[in-house]
């Protein structure tokens, strides 16, 4: 007894010290980690967390906005915020008591600079970002009074985690260079296990797993969702699968939205899309969570395509693309030593393979679609709150790739107040390098609940904003100020106010004095602002390396090579009919690819050159001239694509695993030169693509531009301040914009017109030659309610939950009628039919076109006179020809037009226009997007927000204006350019010179001769 006793006292005191030890790990696993909301703070009730409002305090989060209890003291309480009831204003942002935010990031990831990404951006600063000391936020008075109006939406308190049985990790090789990808686990309750993230096991999991996923379609899995967009504790890359439910244009978003886009879609075997991110020190020091969303096509071949994301030069994210049922949502922690406050370059980048077909076809079935909404930045601890005006490029975007600027303004405003909102957007969209900015213009009674990409504008009196919103800054009782304050009950806020009216032109001035204009000097800012790298500005004859654009050296191994670029014209560019640029092309490909492989050069989506391999032995290029007619340019922006087609015998045979190919096949250098030549600078009215880039002709000099805001809707006011502001985006300083009330002010004059169709007044729609093309659908009267009350941007947020709804059907319906075993590829009946239809085309315009007779024999003679010898009579005729009826789409929902202002042929007038405010409103904004405000042209453009189809019409007799001194050899290049758009007229001048060089020879060598 005594020995068995002996050799149990051991195994006791060892399971005591396994037990003690196990008490001290589950405590310490209980404590919550910096910046993390405990479970109970997220209902509502409990501690609060470091760096949080305490319990009882007036805090918002994600969908949840808690009011204070009590009534004003003073009169009417304000319409906007919930700030102190005290009859003195509450101090101003960040300036009471606050709670220190202390911790540190996780680790930095350790690894390499990826290859491809190292010679894609340049370097950023060294050194790491300051590290954060504390962050101040507004402590609010808890008895303040409640406004009478909305400030958000949604329901207190969460819903708690459902807990699920762990399932095991499986392996997966790693990369050196990434961190690992670990298992995520949320704490469970006391006796049960943790659930887990995401397993990928065959049974799945109720948070998402890869044949489980994450349905949401209520409010618990919303909670779920948030859980794991928010987590700051773990250290690795984790993924979660989501099935988009019944309300998922409901899911919250991310913290910080980064997709500049309305919706992102990489095709291709290759293909990439890269900008600039920008953060503030405090952002920068904090820490984040980055997570990317994205769907796939069916077809792509998980195990042999990637999606990566590089931050900075460091590639951050490397994960399977396997996801074509639902979406795929992976997290990745982003440290201080990864990011720098400013800009931040980020690329997303593909590389897709098939799972069968090896034809060139194939590769246009291959997309991966990310989702803007679940793509973004979670921070630790909660959104960071922006400190001053310099912040204000931090304000990003949301999840429609735009920058909004909500307008808290009284009922009724004056004129004044009119020309000082059209003023402040444009400063603050050049001042926050907003690449969509859309102004809304809100009432009291309106909600204005904090919301990521969005900032508020406040201005007036003192007194006037101070019945509007609470909490203003007390600077403005003293003296003019222009200040901005980041408040928890309406989100990010700019003051411009003073004592009196005189005042406020102080106070605007303030808010431009620190402005930093958009230019080539400026390292932060890029043109277009949105664009990493920069586009090349081009002004003359230029050469550069596509190294310089931003394309590196890259060996490629599929069917469908493409890279691309931007350059930029000024918007004077004149080189529609004459002249090329070149593509000193340096490349090389191998025996492998057979003759009748292409090259092909795109510029703005139209085919512009194509060069054919003929070599069957391989080829390398050194300086080889690819040319590129200069008529493919415009003015403003152009993308220039590169695409090769390679053709293989293995390809042929498409043996299993053929989809998949080792070898390199070509090599695009970064060496290859664009050659730029010398083109004619001159001005042309109407000219909408130089409209849209830069706003010429408004953009001549200082002049002040009458804008007429046609109507009271606060939709139309709305929609010009965005037009406006869009305008000065591209220019990179405001425009001089004068507001007026009566037409007779526009006479002479540069002017702007902005209203729905039925409140322009008929002098506009005749001299922009609008009434001749009006749609039929615009004459009909349109009285319902709905059409004629302010809806603001509500409408084109509806247009676009219905267009992402229509993607996701789209885009589900084609993967579920793809078969894999029956594969079938639908380009070869595509081109069959168009074949067809052109053909059919071909045979009525030659029957029906001319008719019968003498006038139809002079057609057909005056069709073959223009095609042997390519000569146009257009500018002869423009002047009889006159539109009789619509000529333009009858679904198209707004119209931009211009023309040379009536008794001032070097002024001119643009007229958008819209069936109903509301459509106006939703037009300008679905237009002013980078990828639809490029496509502007001609003389009118009509667009078509459903189908986002825009149609131009163009100028016939353009008004030419002097921008530059007329040299010889820009007026050499003038006319080259004139006698090659109307060259029946060169034409005819030649014969002319002909016939007169002769007889003028006549009868100088007829008295010379021999006489008889």
């Amino acid at each position: 007894m005594d020995s068995r006793r002996a050799r149990l006292l051991p195994r006791l005191a060892l399971a005591c010290a396994v037990a003690a030890i196990g008490g001290l790990a589950a405590h310490a696993q209980d404590e919550p980690a910096p910046f993390q909301m405990s479970p109970t703070d997220r209902g509502g009730s409990g501690a609060s967390a470091p760096g949080q409002p305490a319990a009882g305090s007036d805090s918002t989060s994600r969908g949840t906005t808690s009011r204070p209890q009590s009534q004003s003291q003073s009169g009417q309480p304000p319409a906007f915020g919930a700030g102190s009831a005290s009859s003195q204003p509450a101090p101003a942002f960040g300036s009471g008591s606050t709670s220190p935010s202390t911790g540190s990031g996780t680790g930095g990831l350790s690894g390499s600079i990826s290859d491809t990404a190292s010679q894609y951006f340049q370097s950023g600063g060294s050194g790491s970002a300051p590290t954060l000391q504390s962050i101040e936020r507004a402590q609010p008075d808890s008895q303040a009074a409640p406004p009478p109006f909305s400030i958000g939406q949604g329901s207190g308190g969460g819903s708690t985690s459902r807990q699920t049985t762990a399932q095991p990790s499986p392996s997966r090789p790693q990369d050196p260079s990434l961190p690992p990808i670990e298992t995520l686990t949320n704490q469970g309750s006391p006796g049960n296990a943790p659930s887990v993230w995401n397993t990928g096991s065959p049974t799945g999991n109720e948070l998402g797993s890869q044949r489980n996923p994450l349905t949401i379609d209520n409010s618990d899995q919303l909670e779920l969702l948030n859980q794991f967009l928010e987590d700051d504790t773990a250290t690795g890359q984790r993924t979660l699968e989501v099935a988009l439910g019944n309300i998922s244009e409901t899911i919250p978003a991310v913290d910080r939205p980064i997709v500049p886009f309305s919706h992102l879609r990489l095709g291709g075997e290759i293909d990439f899309r890269s900008w600039t991110l920008y953060l503030t020190a405090a952002q920068a020091a904090r820490g984040a969570t980055l997570t990317v969303a994205f769907t796939n096509s069916v077809l792509v071949l998980p195990e042999a395509s990637e999606l990566r994301v590089f931050l900075n030069t460091r590639e951050i994210l490397t994960t399977e693309i396997d996801s074509p049922d639902n979406t795929k949502v992976v997290a990745v922690p982003i440290t201080a030593d990864m990011v720098r406050p400013g800009a931040n370059a980020i690329r997303f980048e593909v590389d897709q393979r098939h799972r069968i077909d090896c034809s060139l076809s194939a590769t246009y079935e291959l997309w991966t679609r990310i989702e803007p909404r679940l793509t973004g930045l979670s921070f630790r601890g909660g959104n960071v709150p922006l400190q001053s005006l310099a912040e204000l490029p931090a304000v990003g975007v949301d999840t429609t790739g735009a920058t909004r600027i909500r307008v808290l303004q009284p009922a009724v405003m004056t004129a004044a107040s009119q020309n000082r909102i059209l003023e402040a957007a444009q400063i603050m969209a050049v001042r926050g390098r907003f690449s969509q900015p859309l102004v809304e213009i809100l009432t009291p009674g309106m909600d204005a609940p904090p919301r990521p990409g969005v900032v508020n504008l406040v201005m007036g009196t003192y007194e006037d904003i101070s019945r509007l919103v609470r909490g203003v800054s007390a600077d403005g009782q003293g003296g003019p100020t222009a200040v901005l304050q980041d408040r928890p009950d309406i989100g990010p806020t700019v003051y411009v106010a003073a004592p009196d009216e005189r005042g406020l032109d102080v106070a605007m001035r303030r808010l431009e004095s620190e402005i930093d204009p958009i230019s080539r000097t400026n390292p932060i800012a890029s043109t277009p602002p949105w664009h990493s790298p920069d586009a090349i500005e081009i002004n003359g004859a230029d050469r550069f390396s596509l190294r310089d654009a931003g394309v590196f050296t890259q060996e490629f191994s599929g069917r469908r090579f493409e890279t691309h670029f931007q350059i930029e014209l000024p918007p004077d560019f004149f080189a529609a009919a004459y002249g090329q640029a070149t593509i000193d092309l340096d490349a090389a490909y191998t025996p492998a690819v057979r003759p009748g492989s292409r090259l092909n050069v795109y510029v703005n989506g139209i085919l512009a050159t194509a060069l054919s391999f003929t070599a069957s032995e391989g080829r390398v290029f050194n300086k080889f001239p690819v040319r590129i007619l200069l008529k493919n340019f415009r003015p403003g922006v152009n993308d220039i694509r590169i695409s090769v087609n390679l053709l293989t015998d293995s390809d042929e045979l498409c043996l299993p695993g053929g989809t998949v190919s080792t070898q390199q096949r070509f090599v695009l250098f970064n060496t290859t030169e664009f050659v730029f030549p010398a083109f004619a600078r001159i001005g042309r009215v109407p000219d909408l693509a130089s409209f849209g880039a830069d706003g010429f002709p408004y953009s001549l000099g200082d002049r002040p531009i009458a804008v007429r805001v046609s109507g009271d809707s606060r939709d139309t006011l709305g929609a010009t301040a965005s037009l406006l502001a869009r305008m000065a985006v591209t220019r990179g300083r405001r425009f001089n914009a004068v507001a007026v009330d009566s037409i007779s002010s526009l006479i002479g004059r540069p002017a702007i017109v902005v209203g729905s169709f039925a409140e322009v007044t008929p002098l506009v729609l005749q001299q922009t030659r609008v009434d001749k093309v009006i749609p039929q659908s615009w004459l009909t009267p349109r009285a319902s309610v709905a059409d004629t009350q302010a809806r603001g941007l509500s409408q084109y947020d509806e247009i676009l939950q219905r267009l992402r709804a229509q993607t996701r059907e789209q885009d589900a319906l084609r993967n579920r009628n793809v078969s894999i075993d029956e594969f079938q590829s639908t380009d070869d009946l595509m081109t069959d039919e168009r074949t067809q239809t052109e053909e059919l085309y071909d045979r009525w315009r030659s029957e029906v076109r001319h008719g019968e007779g003498l006038a139809g024999w002079l057609g057909k003679v005056h069709d073959w006179f223009g095609r042997q010898f390519d000569v146009s009579f257009a500018a002869i005729t423009a002047g009889d020809m006159e539109e009789d009826g619509p000529a333009i789409s009858e679904q198209a929902t707004l119209i931009i037009a211009q023309a040379a202002a009536p008794q001032s042929v070097d002024n001119a007038w643009t007229l958008v226009t819209a069936p109903t405010p509301a459509l106006l409103s939703a037009g300008v904004a679905a237009l002013s997007a980078a990828e639809r405000w490029d496509r502007m042209g001609g003389r009118l453009s009509a667009f078509q927000v459903e189908s986002e189809a825009v149609q131009t019409l163009p100028a016939e007799n353009p008004t030419f204006l002097v921008t530059e001194a007329l040299s010889f050899q820009n007026i050499r290049l003038i006319a080259a350019n004139w006698f090659s758009i109307n060259n029946g007229i060169y034409a005819i001048v030649m014969i002319l010179a002909a016939v007169f060089l002769g007889i003028f020879t006549h009868r100088v060598i007829e008295p010379m001769g021999r006489k008889k």
